[in-house]
């Protein structure tokens, strides 16, 4: 007998796929709520236990499937899975599609914990890199030259610029990219809401 803790629902397509037979494929419910958890539970499981029965062949099998659009929907375990195995091209996918999140929630402290220290440092660089790279393009003066001069005079009256509100919403900015790397914040309807945004796009001379 070959021991195992997995009930049937695991079991069922570990044996198939060990006997060459095809398994149902992962598709979202939309009835469901938790559908996409449900099927990345799975994933997981069929991976951990392949991996406890040494078993390449399912495992590579299931490596052709983990990017999946129902599995990228959670790119930290995707992403906790492919580090774990080795899988590169698949990690390196899973903490692109990470930047919309914010890593210091709470929600995701459990799944962080499970991150060997290599690859949770290469995932919070990956985060901070794109806040970083963000306020060097703000504070670029040849890209911003009015708003990033230390002494701005209007071109058509010659009067002095206030540029605090510019450096407002350049701190907003930096703040937000902290909390969602993506960025795609960045000119949509929510930052036209921001008091800071107002304010910089309300400046006159």
């Amino acid at each position: 007998p070959i021991p195992t803790s997995q009930h049937n629902a695991i079991l069922e397509p570990m044996l198939c796929l060990m006997s060459g037979l095809p398994i149902s494929s992962w598709t979202p419910d939309p009835e469901s709520e938790d559908s996409e958890e449900k099927c990345i539970s799975e994933m997981e499981n069929l991976l951990m236990l392949a991996e406890s029965w040494d078993a390449p062949g399912p495992i590579s099998f299931l490596r052709f499937g983990v990017t999946a659009p129902i599995f990228l929907e959670q790119p930290l375990r995707l992403y906790a899975l492919a580090t774990h195995f080795g899988w590169v091209s698949e990690a390196k996918l899973a903490s692109k599609h990470s930047l919309g999140l914010n890593l210091y929630d709470d929600e995701y402290e459990e799944v962080l914990s499970h991150l060997s220290a290599k690859h949770l440092l290469a995932l919070l660089m990956l985060h901070r890199g794109r806040r970083d790279r963000m306020k060097t393009f703000l504070d670029d003066p040849e890209v911003f030259t009015l708003g990033n001069s230390e002494s701005s005079r209007c071109v058509a009256c010659s009067s002095e610029v206030d540029n605090s509100a510019w450096r407002e919403i350049k701190a907003r900015i930096f703040q937000e990219m902290d909390r969602c790397s993506k960025g795609d914040f960045v000119g949509s309807w929510e930052m036209e809401e921001w008091k800071e945004s107002d304010r910089c796009w309300k400046v006159k001379c």
